[in-house]
């Protein structure tokens, strides 16, 4: 791959770092998580947070299945080190799948409780996470940075005999 980003980009070996404005889609799309851990350790009241962002349970466990992909994702990106196994190194290539999985997930989320005629309607925080869901759609298709970061990983370590 050819070095066309700052020295800063770059981990301790030598591979594209995540960038900030993946990150965020990275959280963005892991939200139902975060929520729901956030909601845990508020102690006057767990359900304030989740109740904010989710209209009803339904739709903050298909937010949670629809961060699975960011998981594994996230998994991926923990082990990526020379050493790492052939899964890890696949899981990365495809990283950038994953993710649009993830965000395609998310959209389906917060439709089906519409479509299945739990929900009559859309509310304003859905319809903001469908638009935010598109944005990361658009941003994953079109930054060449996602692609060379998910293209980019260590060398393995090479086998040497003992003598």
């Amino acid at each position: 791959m050819q070095k066309k980003y700052d020295i800063n980009d770059y981990d301790e070996n030598l591979c594209l770092r995540v960038s900030p404005v993946m990150w965020i889609a990275i959280l963005f799309l892991f939200r139902a998580y975060l929520i729901a851990l956030l909601s845990v350790v508020n102690f006057s009241d767990k359900l304030a947070l989740i109740n904010m962002f989710y209209s009803n349970h339904l739709q903050l466990s298909l937010g949670a299945l629809a961060g699975i992909p960011v998981f594994v994702v996230l998994f991926a990106w923990r082990n990526r080190k020379p050493g790492a196994s052939v899964r890890t190194r696949w899981i990365w290539r495809n990283g950038r799948s994953f993710l649009v999985a993830s965000a395609g997930l998310n959209i389906i989320a917060v439709f089906l409780p519409t479509l299945t005629g739990m929900s009559h309607r859309v509310d304003t925080i859905g319809q903001a996470q469908v638009a935010l869901s598109g944005a990361v759609l658009v941003f994953l298709f079109i930054s060449k940075r996602v692609s060379d970061t998910f293209s980019d990983f260590p060398k393995p370590v090479e086998n040497r005999a003992v003598s």
